[in-house]
């Protein structure tokens, strides 16, 4: 199908990550579920193909591409091996953007072409257990001691934990910080092997299996201050914009693996034969419930690619981009549940991978922040008028 945002550049891109997720990820998909394990190997590959990274400016080993260019690249993968984005995302959107937005020369020159070459993947340590977005009460702190900062606290859930060689780790560099704005919090890149930090458990999820998601202590970690992204204690107004375009590119994930999912629903409804008739012949309400997932999947791809080429104008996407991800994930576990519902027994059997729709729709709806926590977020903007209300 040719859809309105394709143009040769875009359609030379998405054949390159078809042709990878197709031939390379689809064989790693059944492994990467049982065994759990991350898909290290096939985020070096991917780097290879220029698909990590890929927004970013050439000096800084990207393809200097847009936002719905790369947008394409991970739904085409997200059909495949939908957590390999995790890896893809968490490090050249969650981070990546955050050390080019905040980061000096010396740092961006220092991380992110070693990321584009596959040979760094990132991760984001914000959430405490006094909760994700309860700001004034985070105990991790950073302590100027000369050229360094001393780190000292714990994070838990955070993804991309077990791969990861670099955590931008959010910590309170001020006494008193806002529980809204969250000024007083800074952000600090600590690298894995620096002493002091030290890797606690990593958690078995319903979902998003193959992506890892745990814990870390920091205990009188010593960072150069030049680690610091942005200025001191600059708090949400470095991560909104982040935010925004994370939680936009996981409603195209979530996209690609709904695409997936009702692919393989429409397959076997009209494989499947029962006294002479295929089921999808066989009643009209199974017909409109395949429509029903079609509509879904559609209004969805019109929201996340009229946001990225929004984003691509110029024009600031903090409303629309994180609406990307509850449309996202509601999209992705509507499908998800319909194609358990419709495959009958075969739906539920694990090696089929039926189920992973309904299962990695849950987590979405968790990680990075619980939708409801970014609703009030959003709501608060508009109250601000930092967002129009419509």
């Amino acid at each position: 199908m040719m859809h309105w945002y394709l143009n040769e550049q875009r359609e030379q891109i998405l054949n390159v990550a078809r042709e990878f997720a197709q031939e390379e990820c689809r064989r790693a998909k059944a492994e990467v579920e049982k065994t759990n394990k991350p898909p290290v190997a096939l985020f070096k590959r991917a780097a290879e193909l220029g698909l990590v990274g890929m927004t970013w400016p050439e000096e800084y080993g990207g393809l200097g591409l847009d936002l719905v260019t790369y947008c394409l690249a991970k739904e085409e993968i997200a059909k495949e091996l939908p957590v390999l984005n995790i890896l893809i995302g968490g490090t050249t959107t969650l981070c990546g953007k955050h050390i080019l937005q905040g980061g000096s020369e010396e740092i961006k020159k220092k991380y992110l072409p070693l990321a584009a070459k596959g040979d760094l993947i990132m991760a984001a340590g914000n959430c405490e257990a006094v909760g994700a977005t309860n700001f004034s009460e985070f105990q991790t702190t950073a302590v100027p001691d000369g050229d360094f900062y001393v780190l000292n606290g714990s994070k838990i859930f955070t993804t991309n934990l077990d791969t990861c060689g670099a955590i931008i780790v959010t910590a309170r560099t001020s006494p008193e910080v806002n529980p809204i704005t969250g000024r007083g919090l800074s952000y600090i890149i600590v690298d894995k092997g620096m002493p002091g930090l030290e890797i606690g458990k990593i958690e078995e999820k319903l979902g998003w299996h193959g992506s890892s998601t745990g814990s870390f202590f920091l205990k009188n970690v010593r960072v150069p201050r030049t680690n610091r992204l942005g200025p001191e204690g600059i708090g949400n107004a470095a991560m909104v914009p982040v935010l925004a375009e994370e939680n936009m590119t996981i409603g195209c994930e979530c996209l690609g693996h709904a695409e997936s999912l009702y692919l393989k629903t429409w397959d076997y409804l009209n494989s499947r034969v029962m006294r002479g008739v295929s089921l999808f012949n066989t009643s009209q309400v199974i017909r409109h419930r395949l429509l029903k997932m079609r509509v879904e999947i559609d209004s969805l791809r019109a929201l996340v690619y009229g946001t990225a080429t929004q984003a691509d104008q110029g024009r600031p996407i903090i409303d629309l981009g994180n609406f990307c991800k509850f449309k996202g994930v509601e999209v992705l576990e509507y499908v998800g549940r319909e194609a358990v519902q419709l495959h009958g027994g075969l739906g539920v059997v694990n090696d089929n991978m039926i189920d992973t729709g309904y299962r990695d729709a849950r987590v979405g709806a968790i990680a990075g922040m619980a939708v409801e926590q970014i609703y009030d977020m959003v709501l608060g903007f508009m109250q601000m008028g930092m967002v129009p209300v419509l």
